[in-house]
């Protein structure tokens, strides 16, 4: 079974989209995380190549290998701009 973590390290990819510039993402950026049903928004705390960890509000249940889905602030909204795996 998973664990409830505050910090989940995530292997990300980036989603091209258009009309729509997804910039690369930055240390300190808030970002929100999806994992099933459950949502919390958090602040990248450390990214390398393609992972990184993010320092959760709201802790979350997750399971290594579950799917998220991450979005950032763009415009006053929050868009999709990755998708990844819990590591």
């Amino acid at each position: 079974l998973g664990k409830v973590v505050y910090e989940p390290q995530i292997d990300y990819s980036l989603i091209k989209r258009e009309g729509y510039e997804n910039p690369l993402l930055k240390m300190g950026e808030p970002i929100v995380i999806s994992i099933g049903t459950a949502t919390s928004i958090g602040i990248i705390a450390k990214l390398k190549g393609n992972k990184l960890i993010l320092k959760l509000k709201r802790a979350i249940y997750a399971e290594k290998g579950a799917k998220v889905a991450l979005s950032r602030k763009a415009k006053q909204r929050w868009r999709l701009c990755a998708h990844g795996t819990i590591s």
